[in-house]
């Protein structure tokens, strides 16, 4: 079974779980998804906006779905895959969407195979990276399947899970870093504005994150675009001294912290 013919269950409808619903919906047209939450109120909301959705129960959606995604907190991942595993439907998959528990101890809860997926907010654009592992059970025909399936609102990385923390950072944890360090920078002209709207300066923003992008799928190295962009002895120049001087530090610590707390979650879930 391809990935394109397989059935989506999102379990969960939190900000993740309606994200993943409405980009596939948006991604997917014509497809029934299936949703399971405990949330009333959203579920009755996304049913009405997004008219392909189907809701169930969790045990019932386990039954009935070929992918299981798991858009849960890490700390009900494993009561919630020893709930819907002896319904599970033959052939299933269940899709861990979370750093934050080691696949090797949900392989504890059920002998279906697991695939993770590390989805962003970008997602919801048909943009961004979406990095996927193997986990215990699953074999290369059951990664292409998870990965032919979100290839319809992303782009699809196979990696491995020892490098997951890395590429998440970069691929995810990236578009928080990025964006606030470009709010600061927004921030700190505001003040100094004499024409130009607030919001028109952040379009500008916008549009330069937008052009990095560009030059970077382009074949530009980061390196080319600051060497080209800052004229020696200028006023970008001068810009980028301030910046340089704390930056490997600052970049290291932060990547220090990401590590320690993934650590920590998944000892935590043990």
């Amino acid at each position: 079974m391809d990935g394109a013919a397989d059935r989506i269950g999102i379990i969960g409808a939190g900000r993740l779980g309606a994200m993943l619903a409405r980009a596939f919906a948006r991604f997917r047209p014509g497809e029934t998804l299936h949703l399971a939450t405990r949330d009333a109120g959203v579920a009755a909301a996304l049913a009405t906006a997004l008219p392909p959705v189907r809701l169930l129960a969790a045990r019932e959606l386990a039954g009935a779905c070929d992918l299981v995604l798991l858009a849960i907190p890490p700390q009900t991942y494993r009561a919630v895959i020893r709930a819907i595993a002896p319904d599970l439907r033959p052939g299933a998959i269940l899709v861990s969407l979370t750093n934050g528990i080691g696949l090797e101890a949900l392989a504890h809860e059920t002998t279906a195979p697991i695939v993770k997926v590390i989805p962003t907010m970008a997602h919801a654009e048909g943009r961004g990276i979406a990095l996927v592992i193997a986990g215990p059970g699953a074999a290369p025909a059951h990664v292409e399947r998870v990965r032919a399936c979100f290839s319809a609102i992303a782009t699809p990385v196979v990696i491995a899970d020892a490098d997951s923390r890395a590429a998440s950072n970069i691929a995810g944890s990236a578009l928080a870093f990025v964006a606030r360090f470009a709010e600061g920078l927004v921030d700190a002209h505001t003040e100094r504005l004499t024409g130009i709207a607030p919001a028109a300066l952040t379009a500008m923003m916008a549009e330069t994150l937008i052009a990095v992008g560009t030059l970077a799928q382009a074949g530009h190295s980061f390196a080319d675009i600051v060497a080209t962009t800052a004229t020696p002895g200028g006023v970008t120049e001068a810009g980028l001294a301030v910046l340089d001087a704390p930056l490997p530090a600052l970049a290291a610590t932060m990547v220090d912290a990401t590590y320690a707390r993934q650590r920590a979650m998944q000892t935590q879930q043990t």
